[in-house]
């Protein structure tokens, strides 16, 4: 008896029905209407060529607080031809350059601690970057603190990593 069920779980899973969420509550993939649905205080975009990606996603999107290691971060939501295609958390706000880089030290370890160590990592005097993967999705954290004008931005990206035509590879 338990032969074929998980049997009949092993097809369903090659077969994507199972799909991985890119972030949060939605897949890669979903349509703006899911995006609402699944976040009813957020707030619709009306797209612009300011607000693209280098694929040419445009911003439809976005949540404007979400908390993440005690500070409010932006969710923005880019879709491509009505799919999700990327998720971008930020955070701009003025701090000092040492409690900008404790800001960007505890989102790394947070994302590490559910991510597992990261990929590539690279530090400046400036700025850090920091990569990870989780199955077929792509996180990247960029952070960068000015002192000279007391400037702190974070920025952590979620994004597909395997094109579609990859999938048999």
């Amino acid at each position: 008896m338990k032969k074929p069920a998980v049997l009949a779980l092993a097809l369903l899973a090659s077969h994507g029905v199972f799909a991985e969420p890119l972030w949060g509550k939605v897949e890669a993939g979903a349509s703006l209407e899911t995006i609402k649905r699944s976040y009813p205080d957020g707030t619709v975009i009306e797209p612009s060529a300011k607000e693209r990606t280098k694929s040419g996603a445009t911003l439809q999107f976005r949540i404007p607080s979400i908390p993440i290691v005690g500070e409010n971060f932006k969710a923005s939501f880019y879709l491509l031809e009505d799919r999700l295609e990327q998720v971008l958390l930020s955070f701009t706000a003025s701090k000092t350059e040492s409690d900008c880089r404790r800001l960007i030290g505890e989102v790394r370890e947070a994302l590490a601690s559910k991510y597992g160590p990261a990929i590539k990592t690279d530090q400046s005097s400036m700025s850090e970057d920091a990569s990870w993967s989780a199955g077929k999705t792509t996180i990247e954290l960029y952070g960068l603190s000015i002192s000279t004008v007391q400037s702190c931005s974070v920025y952590v990206t979620y994004s597909q990593r395997i094109a579609a035509s990859a999938g048999n590879l």
